[in-house]
């Protein structure tokens, strides 16, 4: 069975809105590198929680106007798949094979507000 990766797969991109008049604002942070590995083989450290059908991954970052993911490597086992949400669980898209276009290297649909759920659904983790 061929091995399923996402490696060095988030660029969280950060658009951060305030009401301060601009002379008296810090520089606007645009973006920002969160990396973050998916292996079939091996847990995360970013892992918060195994669902019942595979796990679960939260990206956020406080007062964040929306969250844009691009992955270096996407590389799924047929049948798995990487469902992308935002915190309520709307906005929800889901990724397989090489992704996008079946690129393997892609910008994904960005997710409104201050935090993106991810959850790797594989056959490795279900019964």
């Amino acid at each position: 069975m061929r091995r399923a990766c996402i490696s060095g797969i988030v660029l969280a991109l950060v658009c951060l809105a305030s009401s301060a008049p601009a002379t008296a604002q810090a520089p606007l942070t645009v973006g920002e590198h969160f990396a973050l590995d998916i292996d079939s083989s091996v847990a995360s450290r970013h892992e918060v929680e195994r669902t019942e059908s595979g796990r679960l991954y939260r990206i956020s970052r406080p007062g964040a106007t929306y969250i844009a993911l691009h992955f270096e490597r996407f590389n799924l086992s047929e049948g798995d798949r990487l469902i992308v949400s935002d915190a309520a669980g709307g906005q929800r898209y889901v990724l397989e094979g090489r992704g996008k276009m079946n690129a393997g290297t892609f910008w994904a649909q960005h997710v409104k507000g201050d935090t993106a759920l991810l959850e790797y659904v594989t056959k490795r983790d279900r019964p």
